[in-house]
């Protein structure tokens, strides 16, 4: 897979997923997909600001960063590999996300490590299932999302995935200064990852 990300972001990548897995026991695939997405949510919706600036897509079983869905996936651990080791249970059923080297805060704000904080306090005792629903709400960016793109019907038909983005900024429709700040951010994050590509 050709990495479209930068050595940074995946840092910061890794690093939210290690506090995340250090927080919540047991931690599977579909749990840490679903916070992953409430994360940036979170960010976006309190700050006007995107946590890891990574797409988003609409699936059937809510919203889905597919890049870390592929890595995590059968074993394909790679761009990862560094951070956390995602291992089924001894069932089989679920993949199950430890970490294998210890949380550093160096590529994070107090924001952010508020925003973190914030995702574990608020969702950790809650399933996968519960996220699920959660994130399928009417008034979800998911559902949203799936409803103007015609992909609810499909869903119930067996559709499991599709290439629809989520488009965090509808989330904060009615704060034009906030919409301006991820507008800004999003413009200085893509000229940041282009001069280190």
């Amino acid at each position: 897979m050709t990495q479209p990300y930068t050595s940074d972001q995946i840092e910061r990548l890794g690093h939210s997923i290690i506090y995340l897995a250090e927080r919540i026991p047991n931690l599977s695939k579909t749990k840490l997909l679903k916070l992953l997405f409430l994360v940036e949510e979170t960010s976006v919706t309190k700050y006007g600001l995107p946590f890891s600036n990574m797409p988003f897509e609409v699936w059937q079983h809510g919203p889905v960063q597919k890049d870390v869905f592929i890595d995590l996936t059968n074993g394909a651990n790679a761009f990862l590999d560094k951070y956390i080791s995602a291992v089924k249970n001894k069932l089989g059923s679920e993949v199950i996300i430890t970490p294998k080297i210890p949380f550093s805060d160096d590529e994070f704000s107090d924001k952010d490590m508020g925003i973190l904080a914030l995702v574990v306090e608020k969702y950790r005792k809650r399933t996968a299932a519960q996220l699920i629903k959660l994130t399928h709400k009417k008034e979800s960016l998911w559902y949203q999302q799936a409803e103007t793109h015609g992909l609810l019907e499909a869903f119930e038909k067996g559709l499991t995935t599709s290439d629809v983005q989520i488009e965090f900024i509808d989330s904060i429709s009615e704060d034009p200064k906030k919409q301006q700040m991820y507008l800004d951010q999003q413009e200085y994050m893509a000229a940041s990852a282009s001069l280190k590509a």
